[in-house]
């Protein structure tokens, strides 16, 4: 069946209201994480600087209590209304950069070249808005684009079916723009399912090996047009993998597609990870342990790179706390960066595939004029790691028009509603412009 025909009412997909689902998807991914920083909120907002922080420690238990609480809601949510696209992330603590010594692997070799956005859904969008989306990008200095390649869409009407067109158009017009493409290979259309979750997008795959028969494909038929690959968004929350997490499952999706991909254009360079923040509490798996998991169940000598989602807000980029995402990467006892090095993964670079505060609403809101900062503050960060790959900024666009919505999730954009610029796309045009 091509894309865009009927859907069942089990599995609906109406693709031409794929941004309202990407809100109901944020909504559920996010809500638990962004309570993590509200805890104490008032004690946490702006209390840390870029110098170092001081904000006070939370117990682990408390904080498992309230993100299962959230999660919780967030499951009926997603299971109510399945959508297609990526949430948002939780928000962490405290600041203070230390970078680890490795030496990088092939792209990006210029710092240049480390930004990168990361906007929701624009394959359904019309061609006119795609395209002044695209623009955007390109004025305000973006080297690469990351968008999902969605095995949903691809193969929606079964295992022999194949409709790239979506995603020939958007690849065809930011490689116009000089965009380098990050392409998400994720989300099992319903025939490929686990029989442990058949209703949602995020459902795991049934079969590791079909996912990898879809991504050689996949990579085949974009050869010589996109070069990079991610294999899934946030595998270790049950947003984006239902049942529940498991690492063992995705370490062989990992195994499985990467000898595949490399059989379709050895030169592909693959990503493993996209790991969002989270805690340890039974459903979602906290993004260090996700990894030591991965690489336990073999997966290592099976990516090229690892990539993470270091969100921080309501505080600040480089936050120092043992629960920050971005700190955990090289700061914590056992870090994203200490695992990579202690199985021999030391000279291969972490990317930030996401990153990026919400500008109105609740939770974890930031004022636009901190949004700037924080752009200028994470590119200036993150380019002094020589560990570091490309850092994507989420989002390109704010859902909703100022103050039509309270939910916090409709304004992670550079750019407002209309279209005008927040003073956050001039501070990433100022940045990547040095």
């Amino acid at each position: 069946m091509a894309v865009g025909s009927a859907h069942s009412e089990e599995d609906p997909l109406p693709h031409r209201s794929l941004r309202q689902y990407s809100r109901v998807l944020r909504r559920a991914g996010l809500t638990a994480v962004v309570a993590l920083a509200i805890v104490g909120g008032a004690q946490l907002a702006g209390s840390a600087t870029a110098s170092g922080g001081r904000t006070p420690a939370r117990s682990s238990a408390s904080k498992a209590a309230m993100v299962q609480t959230a999660l919780m809601k967030r499951l009926r949510l997603s299971v109510a209304r399945t959508a297609s696209t990526r949430r948002k992330p939780r928000p962490q603590p405290q600041p203070a950069p230390q970078p680890q010594p490795t030496s990088p692997p092939p792209p990006p070799t210029s710092t240049q070249e480390q930004f990168g956005v990361s906007p929701d859904n624009l394959e359904f969008e019309d061609a006119a808005t795609r395209d002044r989306t695209l623009d955007s990008f390109q004025a305000m200095g973006a080297q690469w684009i990351r968008f999902d390649v969605k095995w949903d869409v691809i193969q929606y009407g079964g295992p022999d079916a194949w409709d790239f067109s979506r995603y020939d158009a958007l690849t065809a017009a930011a490689r116009a723009r000089g965009l380098d493409v990050l392409g998400t290979l994720a989300y099992a259309p319903r025939w490929a399912r686990s029989d442990a979750c058949r209703d949602s997008f995020s459902c795991e795959p049934r079969d590791v090996n079909e996912y990898a028969r879809f991504a050689e494909a996949t990579v085949a038929h974009f050869n010589g047009r996109i070069s990079h690959w991610e294999l899934w968004n946030e595998p270790n929350i049950s947003a984006f993998w239902k049942p529940s997490p498991n690492a063992a499952r995705y370490g062989s999706l990992v195994r499985a597609a990467y000898p595949r991909i490399k059989a379709a254009n050895p030169a592909a360079f693959v990503l493993a990870g996209a790991t969002s923040p989270a805690p340890n509490d039974g459903t979602q798996i906290d993004e260090v342990t996700f990894l030591q998991q991965v690489y336990s169940n073999g997966a290592r000598g099976h990516f090229d790179a690892w990539s993470h989602h270091p969100y921080t807000h309501p505080a600040p980029p480089g936050n120092v706390h043992p629960d920050c995402a971005w700190y955990q990467i090289y700061g914590t006892q056992t870090s994203i960066r200490s695992l990579m090095t202690a199985n021999g993964d030391g000279a291969k670079k972490v990317w930030g595939t996401e990153y990026g505060p919400p500008t109105a609403g609740t939770p974890g809101s930031v004022s636009e004029g901190t949004q700037a900062q924080w752009v200028t503050d994470a590119y200036r960060l993150w380019r002094s790691y020589d560990w570091a790959g490309p850092l994507f900024w989420y989002s390109d666009r704010d859902e909703e028009p100022s103050g039509a919505s309270t939910s916090a999730w409709n304004y992670y954009g550079l750019l407002r509603h209309d279209f005008s610029h927040k003073p956050a796309w001039d501070a990433y045009r100022a940045s990547a412009s040095t």
